[in-house]
């Protein structure tokens, strides 16, 4: 994707090299160690600045360059959840990363699953492949289960979306907290919901289509048969 971008025929040519989440103890030395002498975050703050960023290392790193932002606008030096929250805020106000990351999913059924994910983390079903189907019809977003399985499993190679578990007991959820907080603040469930479920019909018309095509083949091809015998 990123070569698509910048049309680079440099970038790719060296190895990969992945960054997966910091565990605590590594976001902890992340957290507190550029500022050691300088600010001290209480653990609450830590779990939480941890948490919003799932650990995930350039998120991270940006949400502690707001607190230090937060910390030399207003003289504290002793950072608490409150300060991690208002830091959590600001970044998703105006942070392009969670835009870019919703650009590369392409497609506004995608989107709006991920909306889904996140409005429905907090309710008492587990979001597994036959609650999101439900979910998703109830919405009027109709889709065939094997495109819906491809757009999650687009979405978990993006670092989107989390699956938990194995088997019928497997479930979903959005990978960055703080992304939910940016849906929330940048997204519109109502117009997302309306765009997917246009894009919903379109594919499945051209499904249709497809089908009626080669039905229409096959039957050609019967007569051909009988003309021949």
């Amino acid at each position: 994707r990123m070569r698509q971008e910048y049309w680079s025929a440099l970038f790719g040519l060296g190895t990969r090299l992945g960054v997966s989440a910091l565990l605590l103890e590594a976001a902890v030395r992340l957290i507190t160690e550029p500022v050691a002498g300088r600010l001290s975050y209480s653990k609450s703050a830590v779990n939480r600045a941890q948490a919003l960023t799932a650990g995930q290392h350039y998120l991270l790193q940006c949400l502690c360059n707001r607190v230090f932002d937060i910390a030399a606008r207003t003289g504290v030096r002793l950072i608490t959840v409150d300060h991690v929250n208002d830091a959590a805020d600001a970044l998703v106000e105006d942070n392009e990363h969670f835009a870019s990351l919703w650009d590369y999913t392409e497609f506004d059924r995608r989107r709006f699953l991920l909306y889904l994910l996140h409005r429905e983390e907090s309710g008492t079903d587990p979001m597994r492949l036959g609650v999101i189907e439900a979910k998703l019809e109830e919405a009027g977003v109709e889709l065939r289960e094997e495109i819906v399985i491809a757009d999650l499993e687009y979405l978990r190679e993006l670092e989107l979306v989390d699956l938990h578990g194995e088997s019928t007991v497997a479930y979903y959820t959005l990978t960055i907290p703080m992304m939910g907080q940016w849906l929330d603040s940048q997204q519109d469930f109502e117009i997302l919901r309306s765009r997917a479920r246009a894009e919903a019909e379109d594919i499945s018309g051209k499904l249709s289509e497809s089908t009626l095509l080669q039905d229409e083949i096959e039957d050609l091809e019967d007569s051909m048969d009988i003309d021949d015998e």
